[in-house]
């Protein structure tokens, strides 16, 4: 085999040589250029099933809104602003429960849970919670690097006897 710049290829280098080419391959386009009525029709926040064996059943897991997301992140940089007695309270399982909180919703939509509801759900199944979080978070777009980042953004640089504001 011979690429276009002449190299002499062997049948073993041909995988590698499909992966490269993979990983250049651009992105489908799409073609419909979007006016702003158009976005705001779209139907863009997903919801998805998510069995619960732990729990007896299953729940929906939503998609967080802009605004959504954005009060979560909020929170989990507010986290670290606490005091270290109050910060302590409020770790990445914790973030994680939130998280659940935000988007477990019922088949209509409505939510399950009230944020006063993490600590209880905090001592619920870990496997399920995570399971839960793990969804809802590639659902809204957060891996769970993002969440401890956010969780441990102020702590560089700040003292454990800092005032609070």
């Amino acid at each position: 085999m011979e690429t276009e710049k002449g190299k002499l290829l062997s049948s073993a280098d041909e995988p590698r040589l499909k992966e490269e080419e993979e990983e250049e391959a651009p992105q489908a386009l799409c073609p419909t250029a979007l006016d702003g009525a158009a976005v705001m029709e779209a139907k863009d926040l997903p919801t998805r099933r998510v069995d619960v064996p732990e729990w007896g059943g299953h729940v929906f897991v939503k998609t967080l809104s802009g605004v959504e997301r954005d009060s979560y992140e909020q929170i989990c940089e507010n986290a670290q602003k606490q005091s270290p007695k109050r910060r302590k309270h409020m770790n990445v399982k914790g973030l994680k429960a939130l998280l659940v909180v935000m988007a477990t919703v019922d088949a209509e939509g409505t939510p399950l849970f009230k944020r006063e509801d993490v600590p209880a759900l905090n001592r619920k199944s870990g496997k399920a919670i995570d399971r839960i979080f793990q969804v809802a978070a590639e659902l809204s777009g957060l891996s769970e690097e993002d969440i401890e980042d956010l969780a441990k953004n102020s702590e560089g640089g700040r003292s454990d006897d800092s005032g609070s504001s």
